[in-house]
């Protein structure tokens, strides 16, 4: 941002991504206006055993290549399990494309992610905790609204773990309704 010229911004995380925006507003606070996090409840206080067991779960880009391409199978339907019931094929599809292409990575941003637990009390920004009603790794989004203050929950209908592509509609509206309040 620095090299850009933009000296404070909103940021908006989905899942891990969620993370980062929660690290940014505790180590930059001066810097992030509104904080958005989405999909981004989980357990806090989780052991080095559980933590090891996340990390050791394989995801669908470690599924290996294969000659009939069962990984795709297999990891099309992960990804139509995070898909909303009534989201299409097609939808689901930009997801799915990008995992294919991210898997061509030697590393995981997840695997940090799981090992990073921030002292939420330290963190004071206005936030809003979006939910998708169907996403299945939103995790404990009410346990977090109690620890980061004066947060808020949405829940948005109808949309899994894709919610920007099964409701891009209704999410641009929540999200714009939240920055532009004061």
């Amino acid at each position: 941002m620095d090299n850009i010229g933009v000296d404070e911004f909103h940021f908006l995380g989905q899942h891990g991504g969620a993370s980062i925006g929660i690290n940014l507003g505790i180590r930059h606070p001066e810097r992030i206006g509104k904080l958005i996090l989405s999909g981004a409840g989980r357990d806090e206080n989780l052991t080095e055993e559980q933590i090891q067991a996340l990390i050791d779960r394989p995801m669908t880009r470690d599924l290996p290549v294969d000659v009939d391409g069962e990984f795709l199978d297999k990891t099309w339907d992960v990804y139509r399990h995070m898909s909303a019931k009534a989201t299409s094929p097609e939808v689901t599809f930009r997801p799915f494309l990008t995992s294919l292409i991210n898997r061509q990575r030697k590393f995981d941003m997840h695997y940090a992610i799981f090992r990073y637990q921030p002292n939420l009390d330290d963190l004071d920004k206005e936030t809003l905790l979006l939910e998708g009603e169907e996403d299945i790794y939103a995790g404990d989004v009410v346990g977090l609204q109690k620890r980061i203050k004066g947060s808020k929950i949405i829940k948005l209908p109808g949309v899994g773990s894709w919610q920007f592509y099964e409701d891009p509609e209704l999410h641009d509206e929540v999200i714009t309704k939240f920055l532009l309040t004061n």
